[in-house]
């Protein structure tokens, strides 16, 4: 009994981000739907109906995806894990523009400063300061600069600030 309802309801769920994301990439908005709630977006999607998006968009609006590419929490959960990281491999792996999408302007940021904060980098930013003292893995280095990352990790910062860039998803940190 429960079973199909399941089925549905992750169908539904699948369809709702997919959409999202599908839109968040498209870029397009309309005034209207500003005024519509959250609640009121999802219930239209789920009944069928056609909604235009807004491109303005709140922190936990998108779930964000694994290297693998598969679906995971979204970005403000992961934000909030004291143990986690918004990009997981991004000292380990090339990132590509599916590690990137549907992360906002404020998640790109602190992935992209998350590279640097791994080494402990202390940041002139109190709000990148205050969010990476946030997390256990954080131990503050006053010696670590740009040099102390791997090519790799300055290719993968240096692909998320183009990434923004290219997107206009620039946020300007505190």
């Amino acid at each position: 009994v429960f079973v199909p309802i399941i089925i549905v309801l992750a169908i539904l769920t699948i369809a709702v981000i997919a959409l999202t994301v599908l839109v968040r990439m498209k870029g397009g908005h309309s005034s209207s739907a500003k005024e519509q709630s959250d609640t009121s977006v999802v219930e239209a999607v789920d009944s069928g109906t056609e909604v235009d998006f807004v491109e303005d968009y709140k922190l936990d609006d998108y779930a964000s995806k694994a290297a693998d590419g598969t679906q995971t929490t979204t970005g403000s959960a992961k934000m909030d894990d004291p143990n986690g990281y918004i990009l997981p491999t991004s000292n380990s792996a090339e990132l590509t523009d599916a590690d990137l999408s549907g992360l906002t302007a404020q998640e790109l940021t602190y992935a992209r400063n998350e590279i640097y904060a791994r080494y402990g980098y202390v940041f002139d930013s109190k709000e990148l300061n205050d969010y990476f003292a946030t997390k256990s893995w954080y131990t503050v280095n006053s010696a670590a600069t740009d040099d102390s990352l791997s090519d790799l990790e300055k290719k993968n910062a240096e692909f998320i600030r183009i990434y923004q860039e290219n997107n206009q998803l620039k946020y300007d940190v505190k």
